[in-house]
């Protein structure tokens, strides 16, 4: 048995920027996955407001940015800054796909949300209008998360 004259060893601080190098490798592995999904959702979205005769002026998609993916896998934990708030960032980040529905007038987003609820299984809603007003952003409605076949997928 060695002696370590300096103590017991000390613990390598945990290294972000690997955390979020191999995030973004295992994340392109599956982008495309989410495109489709993304592609997906949208169009079922697409075919339940034409069928309920809601008029709209576009519906988007994507999937997640790579980089952007890697800023958010690589964020600290706020309950304890050296360790990521994502340790798994595939299971844990849930707006890898993404829809947009983009109205024409603020009263359509009720018949939206309505059909959103129908469709599919909401695990969580926000309202971030006034939020996104305040930080002049353009992007005021409501936002959510929405499950499909056990699939997270934000609108």
């Amino acid at each position: 048995m060695c002696n370590n004259p300096e103590g017991p060893p000390s613990e390598q601080p945990f290294d972000f920027a690997e955390h979020q190098k191999s995030a973004v490798s295992a994340y392109l592995k599956v982008q495309q996955f989410y495109k489709d999904l993304g592609a997906v959702t949208a169009r079922i979205i697409e075919e339940c407001l034409a069928k309920r005769g809601v008029k709209v002026h576009s519906v988007q998609h994507r999937a997640k940015d790579p980089n952007s993916f890697g800023r958010k896998a690589a964020l600290p934990s706020e309950s304890d800054p050296v360790t990521p708030k994502y340790p798994k960032p595939l299971e844990q980040i849930t707006d890898l796909a993404g829809v947009r529905v983009i109205t024409h007038f603020p009263g359509t987003l009720s018949d939206i949300d309505h059909l959103l609820q129908e469709e599919f299984q909401v695990t969580e809603r926000s309202d971030k209008g006034e939020k996104l007003l305040e930080e002049d952003r353009d992007q005021p409605g409501k936002h959510g998360l929405c499950r499909m076949c056990c699939i997270p997928v934000v609108f």
